[in-house]
């Protein structure tokens, strides 16, 4: 029975975390729509793929890439980019595409001509001084074959480039995260040390959190709910009420209950900060995460209820 009870609280803690995790993400995904921030981080890396070098003395060869015809055609510029001044900018650009640009950008078409590998070498070593070229020179210098072979180890190269450029957007994401983590644990007053002891001295109110974990695991097969931004702010502030723990600040006192009020004791506001810590380190780990844990508890719950009726 203790282990039970324990593993109904940890259920009880995660999908609280699964919760305010949904909200993180959804004001995530707003300030990135809103900050360009996939987009901006995509020219950071093709921009460093070339180390700034240039095709002439007026342009770099990252500019040339996004504005050639290929490429300009994977995005436009939005009311919101107009109103902040910005030029719109793709968030994704597929290596086959950025390969046959660089291509176009190096050798042009020629109507009736072909375009061959000792062409694209030409064009690279007339290219200004600079680390992008180098970087191009090393890139097709082992090349054998024709122009196909070429393209298909620029696009390696893009896609090496790529893989750095998730990284830094993942250090960006776990950042902002960590940040609105402890925003929405304040903002919802979710102290992990009292809802945990809450939890575990109330049966029927565990019992409650528990049903209703398992019911959103029935109707969730993903970690992400459909809607508009605030249609999921306000089914997740609804979700938390019905559950009715000790998340939030109370409209007024009620003697008896536990206090979800900011304590006045150092002890008890240094246990109060605590919590939110806890709770706030816990929301910077994802949705996504708590989700598949979510599920592997509650499979593990679910073998262990039938030995103990035996």
């Amino acid at each position: 029975m203790f282990g039970t009870g324990l593993m109904e609280v940890a259920i009880g803690l995660i999908f609280i975390y699964l919760i305010l995790s949904l909200a993180c993400t959804v004001l995530s995904e707003w300030i990135a729509g809103l900050t360009g921030m996939r987009a901006s981080n995509l020219e950071a890396g093709i921009r460093s793929l070339f180390s700034n070098g240039t095709i002439d003395t007026t342009k770099t060869l990252a500019d040339a890439v996004y504005e050639h015809g290929l490429v300009q055609s994977l995005y436009r510029q939005d009311w919101l980019d107009a109103l902040l001044r910005r030029p719109g900018r793709p968030s994704y650009i597929p290596s086959r595409t950025f390969a046959l640009t660089l291509l176009d950008i190096l050798v042009p078409a020629e109507t009736g001509g072909s375009r061959d590998l000792a062409a694209l070498r030409n064009a690279i070593l007339k290219l200004p001084s600079s680390k992008g070229k180098e970087a191009l020179l090393a890139v097709t210098s082992h090349v054998e074959g024709d122009i196909t072979s070429a393209r298909v180890a620029i696009e390696n190269w893009y896609n090496d480039g790529m893989d750095r450029v998730a990284g830094w957007y993942k250090r960006k994401s776990q950042l902002i995260l960590l940040v609105l983590g402890l925003g929405v644990t304040i903002v919802f007053n979710t102290d992990s040390v009292l809802v945990a002891k809450t939890l575990w001295y109330d049966p029927e109110l565990r019992a409650s959190t528990v049903a209703a974990a398992q019911t959103y695991i029935n109707e969730n097969n993903s970690n992400t709910s459909a809607g508009e931004p605030l249609g999921k702010l306000k089914s997740i502030r609804g979700q938390l009420q019905s559950l009715q723990l000790p998340i939030g600040w109370p409209k007024e006192q009620e003697p008896g209950d536990y206090s979800r009020s900011f304590p006045r004791e150092p002890r008890d506001i240094f246990f109060r900060l605590l919590g939110w810590l806890f709770t706030a380190l816990a929301l910077s780990l994802g949705a996504p995460f708590w989700f598949d844990l979510l599920n592997k508890f509650m499979v593990v719950r679910s073998t262990i209820k039938p030995r103990e009726k035996s």
